[in-house]
């Protein structure tokens, strides 16, 4: 999430999320619909490593745009801020629950069927620098 020069997040950056890419996402989704008899009716999709949001924001700036400044913001201000908006009571509450589940893994029957994503978080935002339209 940019806005004006910075990366955002909010809340708990300490828990370790398998981060996938669009591109990804979108190959194995194409490979499901092409065989829509084999598949199950649930396909856990995650990416090829577990991150930190944290280490995920630092590789973004990195390799993305150094000039990025990561901002955090505490989970109890927007708690606050939700008591006058009920959409940014919604994004405490999503934010609350992402911050506080570890994501284990769980995609290998996806990535047997489906193979396995490719794309890291530095990847990505090297990708994206490169060419911002393609991603």
């Amino acid at each position: 999430m940019i806005d004006k020069n910075a990366l955002q997040w909010i809340g708990n950056t300490s828990v370790k999320v398998y981060w996938i890419s669009a591109a990804d996402y979108g190959r194995q989704v194409v490979r499901a619909l092409q065989r829509p008899e084999t598949m199950p009716e649930h396909c856990p999709i995650q990416g090829p490593e577990a991150v930190t949001v944290k280490q995920a924001m630092e590789q973004f700036v990195q390799h993305y745009e150094p000039a990025l400044k990561i901002r955090i913001a505490p989970l109890w201000v927007i708690r606050v801020l939700g008591l006058f908006s009920p959409r940014i009571k919604f994004v405490g509450h999503l934010f609350a629950y992402f911050g506080s589940h570890e994501d284990p893994f769980y995609a290998d029957q996806t990535w047997r069927d489906l193979g396995k994503p490719k794309t890291s978080v530095e990847m990505f935002a090297r990708g994206l620098r490169q060419s911002p339209t393609a991603i």
